[in-house]
Order: C-alpha cells, then structure tokens, then sequence
C-alpha cells in the first residue's frame, strides 16, 4: 500500500509541474536560484515536493562548464505556492499554509525556502464500496482498494483506486464497468464519509473475431489461421481489455503487419453479453534483407547481409539468415589488398585467414501471456582474435528460451537461458599455447588444438532504468551473465570453465551534455584438463581487454598480461622436442 501511494504522489508531482511553460533561463537582471529547500515537510519528502514546483536551483552553481544556471521565474514562482497547497488538500490537509522565505546571497544570487505548516489532517470516518458483495470475481477486483476507515482522505488515491477497478473488472469480463464516487466532508471534525458504488453491468463474453487484411499487391502470405493462433483470443472468453491489447501486441511483434487495429464492433447493444471484434490488419512484406560494407582497423574490409522471412512456417515461426565477413583484403581466400589494409593488422598473423559468421535462426512468435519464448540457431564461423588465436567452427546451435523463470513476460528485467553446442578448434602460435597455457611441447599443444566439443550452459539478465531506451540522458543499464561448462551438459573434458561477467552504465545530464560511464568485469575459472593439462581455459572464453568496446586508449587485447601478445618466440630442443618460449 506504502509503495502504491507513492507511485501515486510521484505522478502526480509530474503531472502538477508545468514544465513546459516555465522559463528559467538566466538574463541581465535575473537573480540566480543557487538553492532550493523544503522545510515543515513530514507527509512529502522533500523530492515529491521538489518535483511539484516549477521552480528549479542551478545544477553545479558556482560552475561555469559543468552547471547549468536557472533562474527565478517570479509568476511561477507565485504559483509555486498554490501547486504544493494543492497537492497537499488533496491528500487531506485542508489547512496547510505555505510561506516562501527568499534570501540574498550576494547579488543577483538568492536561496529559496519553502515553509510548509501541513495542520490536521482530514480522516476518513465511514467508507462503503457497494455493489460487489453479490459476485466473487466482482470482490476479488475490489481487494486492497486504497481507502480504509482511520486513513487519510486522499482524493488521488481515491480517483486512482476507482481507475484501477474499472480497468480490472474490464479485463475480467464486464467491457462497460463503471464506478461511481459520493463523498461528504465535515470541516470542524476533520473527518470525510465516502461511498464508491460499482456499476458493472452485463458479463460479456468474446463472439466472433472477423479477420480483415490489407495488402498493398493483393496478395496474402499470413493465412487468418495464423493469425487467430497468434492474437490467443478465443470465441466463449471473457471479454477482457488487456487480452485485447495483448493481441495486439502478438501480432505486431511478428513483424509481418505494418498496421493492426483491434476493435469491438461500434455497433454492439449496450447490455449484450456477448462482444464481437473485428481485426483490421494492413499486411507488410513478407520478406526483408539488409546489407552492409565498410572498413575497420583491425577487420579491414567487411561486409555483412541479412535476410529475413516473417511468415517462414504456417505458424508464422520467424526465420533469419545472416552472414558477416571481415579481413577481406587481407585474408585468403580474399586477400590480394594488403596495401588498403592498415599495419596493425597486417602483423597479425590469424588476419591471413578470411573471417567469417554465418548462420540460421528460427524464432516463435510471441503469444499471449507466454514468457518463455524460444529460438534456435545453427551458425558456422571463423572468429580470430588479436595476435592471440584462431577459432574455427564448422557447426554449432543455440537454444535459448527468453524469462525461463518467469510466469508472465518482464519487459523491465529480461533474462534468457541458453544452450550451446559446438564442435571447433582453436589455433595459436606454438610460444602463445607455451607462455599462456604451460602447452610447451608438440604432442600436448597438438592435443590441445585439436577438434573439441563444447557445450556451454549460460543465464544472462539484464535492467534498464533509462528516461529515454533510444538517446538516453539519465538513468543506467545493468546486465549480468553466468556461463557454465563440464562434462555433465556434453562438453569434452578440455572445454570446462566456469565464468561470471557483469557490467553497468551510468548516463546523467550535465551542462547540456550526456555523461556517459561504463564499467565491465569478469571472472573465469578453467576446470579443464587432459594430456597433463589442468585448469584449462579455452582461449576464446577467456576474458580480454583493450579497443573501443572496453578501455579506450588501449589496443585490442593489448591491456593486461604481456603474455597475451606474443611478439616473437624462441626454440630449443629438449628430450627430443622442439620446445617454443615466448620473448619476455
């Protein structure tokens, strides 16, 4: 209930504070507002309060290049007075008083108090919610109703409970439910009887959806079939508003419909029991692809396409084919353009192969009220990192199921569990397996390149706090991944690590511009072992630093361990081995 009201006073501070009308900006003769308190204050804290007026202190004063300067908009200023009296009356504080003090700092430069005297509070003597003693359902929507006998008449929580019926009685069953409010108040007593009577009308149940589809050639690729599979609405179901809205949503997210309207027949009786909807969908191209080409310091050339198909399988399953290539230029069998390659890559040794990631994936639509919605991916690559291997992988697959342990989706904290699968080989120079690994002789370091089969069990979450997902200018980001391999999920025994990755990024608004923070870490723990090695760890599992993805002012792979770059390397033979040593 606590956490109710305030998500309440917090609405309605931003919706009470003009901020579109206000002007604080700074000009010759305007006095600067270096900063802003509220004293008196026990019913509101000080930030509800602060986000009720219209005005605001400088951020930074003092500050020229960080701060933002705001100054005294005197007519809002007066307002300011009339929004907290306001805010307070209509959460039961009939007599509150408000009182400004402003004091000169130094010219041109004041501090603003506002002094809050709030008085009794009114309370409520008698409530009555008539109208849903008769019907189960009619009493479960009514729980936790945020007006009880001895608490504070508060007429936005009042308003706010009665929306929060209605809508609930209408996802329930009754599409034209109403709730009235009569309340009556005695000033000399502090007190307020109030009364919420539920009109609900007739229960309704969904008729028959009708199917409508546009299209800008004439022909259909969505059969209505697969259209009524993926809305999840059935005729003989209560008629529920949010189900509507769900559907909706399925079929947008399939991204097979430019336009989708969901409506209740405009000429449905009032006081029917049963609703018809008709689906008016305007049908986009069944088919999409994308290209691209560009160069990079380290990949060279590149090029990567994707194609997708929106209606793939008659349950409209989603299939995308995407391909990336880099080092072209570079790496055979493409190579033959050194000269429009740059040196840092040219000294790479695993540049001299061609780069490349393909693959498949088959997606399900999402349904209503379906958390768990599974994908699957078959993929080829040949990945190298800087001057440190070579991975090649012939075949490999990904299951993934999105909020595994969730019983509705959670679009504001989104986790996934995936399996993977893959047969693959990593390749390195003799000194890197040497110095990174203890692999110094041929037979344990061709052991340790040869094919291997890695199967990888991974948890990944992830919570966005952002004012804006697109250009965001405050809030943060925070994800987290747990990856596990052994021998019990079908991993050979060489390719077992346990390993922890996190990251968080800060975004604030300072001075007109975005701040933007970001920090990364990890940690990995080889439990791989085989041919007199212990605690392996595969090499493209471990974690690296450096480039533009991680600490800018470092080259890929170049922060960290000297022994992750292997600028050259030494032999000798030992017992009749040829053993290679890695330069300090």
């Amino acid at each position: 209930m606590r956490l109710f009201q305030r998500l309440l006073l917090a609405a309605f501070a931003l919706a009470a504070a003009p901020l579109a009308a206000q002007d604080l900006s700074c000009e010759r003769g305007d006095r600067e507002v270096r900063s802003l308190r509220f004293v008196g204050n026990r019913e509101y804290p000080a930030s509800v309060l602060a986000a009720t007026v219209a005005t605001l202190p400088s951020t930074l004063p003092g500050v020229p290049v960080l701060g933002t300067r705001r100054c005294l908009d005197p007519a809002e200023f007066a307002r300011d007075v009339q929004r907290l009296e306001t805010l307070y009356r209509r959460r039961g504080y009939p007599d509150v008083k408000v009182d400004t003090t402003v004091r000169v700092v130094r010219p041109s430069v004041i501090d603003i108090t506002f002094g809050i005297v709030e008085g009794d509070p009114m309370r409520v003597a008698a409530f009555a919610l008539r109208g849903v003693q008769d019907d189960a359902d009619l009493t479960g929507a009514s729980r936790d109703f945020p007006m009880r006998v001895g608490g504070l008449f508060d007429r936005s929580a009042l308003e706010a409970g009665r929306d929060t019926l209605v809508r609930r009685l209408r996802n329930l069953g009754w599409p034209q439910a109403e709730a009235l409010l009569a309340y009556t108040t005695d000033t000399r007593r502090r007190t307020a009887d109030v009364e919420v009577t539920v009109v609900p009308g007739a229960r309704a149940r969904i008729g028959q959806i009708a199917i409508a589809v546009e299209t800008d050639d004439g022909s259909r690729s969505v059969t209505d079939a697969t259209i009524r599979r993926t809305m999840a609405l059935r005729s003989g179901d209560w008629y529920s508003v949010r189900r509507i809205i769900d559907a909706q949503r399925n079929l947008y997210q399939t991204d097979a419909f430019q336009r989708v309207e969901l409506q209740p027949d405009s000429l449905q009786p009032a006081g029917d029991t049963i609703v018809n909807l008709t689906a008016r969908l305007l049908e986009g191209d069944r088919f999409a692809a994308r290209g691209g080409f560009g160069w990079a310091t380290l990949d060279c050339f590149r090029a990567q396409g994707s194609l997708t198909d929106r209606d793939f399988l008659p349950y409209a399953q989603r299939l995308e084919l995407t391909a990336r290539v880099s080092k072209i230029g570079l790496g055979a069998p493409l190579d033959g353009a050194d000269d429009f390659c740059q040196g840092q890559a040219r000294s790479d040794p695993y540049s001299r192969t061609l780069n490349y990631y393909t693959s498949m994936t088959l997606r399900q639509p999402v349904r209503a009220n379906q958390a768990r919605v599974p994908s699957l991916t078959v993929f080829s690559s040949t990945l190298s990192e800087y001057k440190a291997y070579l991975r090649r992988t012939p075949i490999g697959g990904v299951f993934s199921l999105s909020d595994p342990f969730a019983l509705r989706p959670s679009p504001r904290t989104p986790s996934t569990l995936s399996y993977q699968l893959e047969l693959g080989r990593t390749e390195a120079e003799p000194a890197f397996f040497c110095a990174v690994f203890n692999a110094c002789d041929t037979d344990l370091r061709n052991f340790l390149q040869r094919n291997n089969r890695l199967a990888a069990l991974e948890f990944s979450i992830s919570r966005e706090r952002l004012n804006d997902p697109l250009r965001p200018t405050g809030g943060t980001t925070l994800r987290a991944s747990l990856r596990h391999a052994s021998t019990v999920i079908g991993s050979d025994r060489t390719q077992q690590f346990n390993r922890a990755s996190g990251d968080v990024s800060w975004y604030r608004r300072v001075a007109g511009a975005t701040v933007t923070a970001h920090v990364r870490a990890g940690f990995v723990q080889g439990r791989g072992t085989g041919s007199g090695v212990g605690g392996f760890i595969p090499p493209q599992e471990r974690l690296y630093a450096g480039g533009p993805t991680t600490v800018r002012g470092f080259r890929q792979n170049e922060l960290g361990p000297a022994v992750y770059i292997v600028n050259g390397f030494t032999t000798e033979t030992v017992d009749g081995n040829t053993v290679y040593r890695a330069d300090e």
